[in-house]
């Protein structure tokens, strides 16, 4: 049963991976219409090394059952040596072969691509955890490859977008992008032990809609921009929740200083997603929520486009402001200046 474990676990953390990096590469480039091709393949994929696993459970020849031995430890010796030499460059290869298939003449093409890229790189997991599941199978090993791929759904990240530290050393990452992401924030202390989780994908108290960015507060509080509901919540350390505000528009991102200052920066808000409200970076307080300014965004028309302008914002120890401009891949400063008397 450990041995299955131990397969199962390395072998669907691999694809977890995979498949990460595709998604996230299909949401940064704006091609999301793309996903249930990834779905699709995922799926295909699974069917496929279950396929793979049922025929050769029907294997009882010594014989085969080393000749498939030999071929299990090739294969991971091989991936070894392949990751060895091509892990730093790993990612990019990826978005470049993603951006190639995505990027076909026509919709059909850019799915069919999507789609066979997404199961050849799983099914490549699958057809490897078979081929080794069939070397160490008993009664047990059934229930060792189930535990070995629930770590990998319960304890992975699928849309981690934010972090802040605390003063003890406890980290706070914000695990939510929309969509089918987690949409949860995920403690951890000092040495990387997991503490607690909490919220969910929602509009309520405490659930989240593409949680988007993370801070806190001299106090300690937790303040999470979620972002598609056109709020902030605030948190205690154990995640209960303490209040919501909704006056510094639709959060995309959040800074605090030491001494509570805080930014935060609207790059949606126009009068279908946000009325009332402008993008740009909010100034104001921690402390009691009031609004003192806004640096706006200067854009045409902001009814036609969904998502532009600042996105990360900071504040140095002179209080200049910096806001990170997703639409104009720029980093704009912000001087602070005194107040005429």
């Amino acid at each position: 049963m450990f041995n299955a474990l131990i397969i199962v676990f390395r072998e669907g953390f691999e694809a977890f991976l995979t498949v990460a990096i595709i998604m996230a590469y299909l949401r940064k480039t704006g091609r999301d219409w793309l996903r249930p091709a990834v779905y699709a393949g995922i799926a295909v994929s699974v069917l496929a090394s279950f396929g793979l696993g049922w025929l050769l459970q029907s294997v009882n020849q010594p014989l085969w059952e080393g000749v498939l031995g030999i071929v299990a430890a090739i294969l991971v010796a091989t991936f070894v040596i392949h990751m060895w030499r091509t892990a730093p460059r790993m990612k990019k290869e990826m978005e470049t072969s993603l951006d190639r298939y995505s990027s076909a003449g026509s919709r059909f093409l850019a799915v069919a691509g999507v789609f066979a890229f997404t199961l050849l790189m799983v099914t490549r997991e699958g057809m490897e955890t078979a081929l080794m599941l069939i070397q160490v199978r008993n009664g047990r090993f059934i229930l060792g490859s189930l535990l070995g791929i629930l770590p990998v759904i319960v304890s992975t990240f699928n849309g981690a977008s934010s972090v802040v530290v605390g003063r003890n050393g406890d980290i706070f990452v914000g695990d939510g992008h929309g969509g089918n992401t987690n949409d949860r924030v995920v403690k951890f202390d000092k040495t990387g032990k997991q503490l607690l989780t909490f919220g969910k994908h929602g509009k309520g108290p405490g659930e989240f809609d593409a949680l988007h960015g993370i801070a806190m507060d001299s106090q300690g509080r937790i303040f999470v921009a979620d972002r598609s509901n056109s709020r902030i919540q605030i948190f205690d350390q154990d995640g209960k929740f303490i209040d919501q505000w909704k006056q510094f528009g639709r959060p995309s991102g959040i800074h605090i200083d030491r001494n509570d200052a805080m930014i935060v920066a609207d790059s949606q808000s126009n009068s279908k997603q946000n009325p009332g409200y402008r993008r740009g970076i909010y100034v104001g307080s921690a402390r009691d929520g009031k609004v003192t300014a806004l640096i706006p965004f200067m854009e045409p028309d902001a009814e036609k486009n969904n998502n532009a302008g600042v996105e990360g914002v900071a504040i140095d120890a002179k209080g200049n402001v910096y806001g990170a401009e997703v639409s104009t891949e720029t980093l704009k400063k912000y001087a602070k200046v005194a107040s005429p008397n």
